[in-house]
């Protein structure tokens, strides 16, 4: 029954056929802003160039996005839909067309990821709008849970945190103070001992082609901070801040990276994660094989930061 209720927008014709489109399109999409960093990388071998293409693709979002999602309101979604994934696929394949002619140039990739990000800030307000009429209404916060699973599900966390990773960082900078304001998303949190627990676990098994689903705990970011808090840092902060300014801030430091000493705690990406993250991750079947059990919140807080404070991290 619980499995028939998490899908229950896939009940709908239309849906199923607008998810598996979207799954697709969305695969698509990131092999192809992969390909063009490293396509500009290889062009200029400059890492600023590389922050002047996500800021140009950011760009037309803080100055069109709001006219999309007024424009969305009052045209057919579907046929605004139309218009700006074709726009996208003919920019696509003018640039395609153009590296295997072998005269691509890096302005071209900036003038083509301008251009996408035009159609997407049209594309964006009016993809989420147009799920109101896929499904009825009791079944579109299920149709709304379901399209933030195109996105990244989990944030794996926890001790031995070496590098550290982004969300060690998190954690650290958090534990300091360094942090003055936070966001309203979130992720759905697991300790990355509870990920090696279940691979050792199926290890033995022998099941080919099974797949399981290991996720944790949605927790906010302010949650984050409260429970860095308890374990001896500094207060959370209070300040939330809107996303775009978020987004307007990596981008900013995308093109500035010789003013950062550091990789970057905020991308586009982890923003668009941290936006969209599904909240329900059932790690039922987990659970139920390979007797998964994601551990408390808290303790996988308190025990990264007392790793990084064993290795003088904090």
């Amino acid at each position: 029954m619980k499995t028939i209720q998490t899908f229950a927008a896939l009940k709908h014709p239309n849906y199923r056929l607008w998810f598996g489109g979207q799954l697709i399109s969305l695969f698509g999409t990131w092999m192809q802003i992969t390909a063009q960093s490293f396509l500009v990388f290889e062009l200029t071998r400059s890492p600023a160039y590389l922050g002047y293409v996500s800021f140009a693709f950011g760009l037309p979002s803080w100055f069109f996005m709001l006219y999309g999602g007024v424009i969305a309101d009052r045209v057919p979604r579907r046929t605004l839909l139309i218009i700006a994934q074709c726009s996208m696929m003919m920019l696509a394949l003018v640039l395609a067309t153009v590296t295997f002619a072998g005269i691509v140039q890096p302005w071209h990739i900036v003038v083509f990821v301008l251009g996408l990000g035009l159609a997407n800030a049209f594309d964006a307000p009016a993809r989420q709008a147009f799920l109101i009429e896929l499904v009825d209404r009791e079944d579109i916060t299920n149709a709304v849970a379901l399209n933030s699973t195109l996105f990244n599900m989990s944030s794996v966390v926890g001790p031995a945190d070496y590098k550290p990773s982004l969300m060690g960082k998190a954690i650290i900078q958090l534990y300091k103070g360094k942090i003055p304001a936070l966001l309203k998303g979130g992720y759905n949190w697991v300790d990355v001992r509870d990920v090696v627990k279940a691979i050792l676990a199926a290890i033995p098994l022998s099941l080919p082609q099974q797949k399981f689903i290991i996720g944790g705990n949605w927790k906010s970011m302010t949650e984050l901070g409260m429970a860095v808090e308890k374990v001896g840092g500094k207060p959370c902060p209070r300040l939330m801040v809107p996303f775009w300014t978020a987004y307007l801030g990596a981008s900013i430091l995308s093109v500035l990276p010789f003013i950062r000493k550091d990789d970057q705690l905020f991308t586009n990406a982890s923003l668009q994660t941290l936006q969209h993250s599904h909240r329900n991750i059932s790690s039922d079947k987990a659970a139920r094989i390979l007797n998964f059990q994601a551990r408390p919140f808290d303790d996988t807080v308190r025990d990264t930061v007392e790793w990084f404070k064993e290795n003088k991290m904090i």
